[in-house]
């Protein structure tokens, strides 16, 4: 098999070096305190050329696991550990059973992947390959007395040494592996399930007085026979989101959601890459926008699959709507656990009108009308929306107040004046807008600006109806104040264009989702400097985003690969996908690649 950059095109060269020269200059800053750092000099140190050597040995390894190559001479089999440290670990799989690790040595990386092959079992379907190159060992530690073990999160593994021999993990590994927390700390009951999974049916303890352990840090590569891509804590490193790229990303992430609709028309609401598990809890909001979004997928790729499955998912929302009156007009509300929320009628709304307006079926016609009458006769003389939270049936009016749900609000009932042309919902749209920025807002510096997502959308739909310049500026302020807190000058590679220290998936794409909105405010409306630094500020944020999404390199660590592809995970260290979490990244990238569609 002869690996060629046939998906290069999707991370760029120079980058790739400058990531992994960076990495090399944090390996030597970031050891853990509880693991000082000895480099060991008789491991080998990582060629400048660092994508070209990638190649060379994926393809040695690549054909010796599927037993392409001839025997290495030299290299038996089953060769006995020498009492050294390996230099090299590789990792297989099929794509379908769980990974395994291979540890290999050798005078230099090349003879180390042989060796390792070498010690491996054949693999008669071997679909992905990951290679660690093992650099910057620290000294070692005993472990008596120790609670938990403080490593870098994903990118430092851990040698675990005692009787029997060494066990070696490495750092996508422990990421992956759902006994690390975010902040890369691992229990000691942890560390001793790890152990146990990799010594499968004869398990020996190492866990004793004796023990001791050492941290490193590594250089990895990822193969899938056509591709080799260098990774940075168990991603791929993307600095700009290039088109296929961003393709790819919808395609799986549509997928992923159409999977995650049960019968009913339930989702997954939220699934435990790391340990295969559906965690509890759901939240009838983030259902009608994840049928938002796959909508939105839908009409960007026109799968029919994405189609049906979000119209099977409408029938859970259908069961949750409940009408009502108000002053003797009839209203509908979506209620949850006993609660209706401005959100929940607002989203379900939003996801009304999308399917209206995609398939001309008026089967909601009905339910629309009820839902924006609620939020028209629930909203104040100042144009506040006096419910935000209410419980029913008994109908007592929460304290409760969110950021997000008037601008949710606005948003749908100015897409809902779309296709329903009654001057009312414009109307109710403006009053709640201008009470945002009049009474809200109103005097807050930048700082302290709520980064308003769904206000931004609301605001860029509005304007082109009411050209009123308060909405515009006050786009422009939210936008201003969203930009000024990128992560644009990171502690780690990994975080550029994010928000937050450290950053999450979501809180970083509804911020594109919002930043879009205002370029097309700024692009359309005269103001092209404007334009072009939320355009940048977009794909900033869209790079980072998609290095939290499962793509093979990550999937490949998962119990169920299939199951996790194409979600998006937390953060870059927790790996929850919740439903929410891959409907905003994928509204903020196909709102992306409409706008800059050649």
């Amino acid at each position: 098999m002869i690996l060629r950059n046939t998906g290069i095109h999707k991370i760029l060269p120079f980058s790739i070096l400058i990531f992994f020269l960076m990495t090399c200059c944090l390996s030597s800053a970031g050891l853990s305190a509880d693991l000082p750092s000895d480099a060991g000099k008789e491991h080998p140190h990582l060629s400048e050329k660092p994508y070209e050597d990638g190649i060379e040995l994926c393809n040695a390894a690549w054909d010796d696991l599927s037993g392409l190559a001839s025997p290495v001479e030299g290299t038996p089999e089953s060769a006995a550990p020498p009492r050294s440290l390996p230099s090299v670990l590789i990792s297989w799989s099929d794509g379908g059973k769980p990974f395994t690790v291979s540890p290999g040595y050798g005078k230099d990386p090349l003879d180390a992947v042989h060796d390792a092959c070498g010690r491996a079992e054949k693999v008669g379907n071997l679909r992905y390959l990951l290679i660690d190159l093992i650099r910057e060992v620290s000294e070692r530690k005993p472990l008596e007395g120790a609670s938990y073990i403080q490593l870098e999160p994903g990118l430092e593994g851990l040698i675990l040494e005692g009787d029997p021999p060494a066990y070696v993990f490495t750092p996508s590994e422990l990421i992956f592996s759902g006994t690390m927390d975010e902040k890369g700390r691992i229990p000691m009951a942890g560390l001793e399930e790890l152990v146990r999974k990799k010594a499968g049916k004869v398990f020996l303890s190492p866990l004793n007085r004796n023990s001791t352990v050492r941290s490193f840090y590594s250089n990895a590569v990822f193969c899938d026979g056509e591709q080799v891509l260098p990774l940075y804590r168990g991603h791929r490193m993307i600095s700009f989101p290039e088109r296929g790229l961003l393709l790819e990303s919808i395609a799986i992430g549509g997928r992923y959601l159409a999977g995650s609709v049960l019968p009913g028309g339930r989702f997954v609401y939220s699934y435990q890459a790391d340990r295969d598990r559906n965690n509890r809890g759901y939240n009838i909001l983030r259902h009608a926008g994840t049928i938002y979004a796959m909508l939105e997928v839908y009409e960007f790729t026109g799968d029919r699959e994405i189609l049906e499955r979000a119209i099977q998912a409408f029938e859970h929302l259908e069961a949750s709507f409940f009408k009502a009156t108000i002053k003797g007009i009839s209203v509908g509300m979506i209620v949850e656990d006993g609660y209706l929320k401005l959100g929940g009628n607002a989203l379900a709304l939003l996801a009304m009108t999308k399917y209206t307006s995609l398939t001309g079926d008026d089967r909601f016609r009905d339910e629309m009308e009820l839902l924006a009458r609620w939020m028209y006769l629930t909203q104040g003389e100042k144009g506040d929306f006096l419910v935000h939270k209410q419980s029913w049936p008994q109908g007592k009016v929460s304290d409760f107040e969110s950021s997000y749900y008037p601008g949710e609000a606005i948003f749908s009932l100015v897409r809902f004046h779309g296709i329903d042309g009654n001057p009312l919902w414009l109307d109710v749209a403006e009053k709640a807008a201008r009470y945002l920025i009049l009474e809200r807002d109103k005097g807050k510096p930048l700082s302290r600006l709520p980064h308003d997502h769904w206000l931004l959308y609301g605001l860029n739909e509005l304007y082109r109806f009411r050209k009123d310049d308060l909405y515009l500026q006050h786009g422009f302020r939210i936008a201003d104040a969203i930009t000024g807190s990128q992560n644009m000058s990171p502690q780690f590679p990994d975080w550029m264009g994010s928000y937050y220290r450290p950053p999450r998936s979501t809180p970083t794409a509804t911020r594109s989702e919002g930043l879009v909105a205002a370029y097309r405010l700024a692009r359309d409306h005269g103001f092209p400097d404007r334009a072009e630094a939320y355009l940048q500020a977009v794909e900033q944020g869209i790079a980072f985003q998609l290095m939290t999404q499962v793509f093979p390199e990550s999937a490949f660590y998962f119990p169920d690969p299939h199951q996790a592809m194409g979600g998006f995970r937390e953060s870059l260290t927790a790996s929850e996908i919740r439903i929410d979490y891959v409907q905003h990244n994928l509204s903020s990238i196909i709102g992306y690649l409409n706008e800059t569609a050649e």
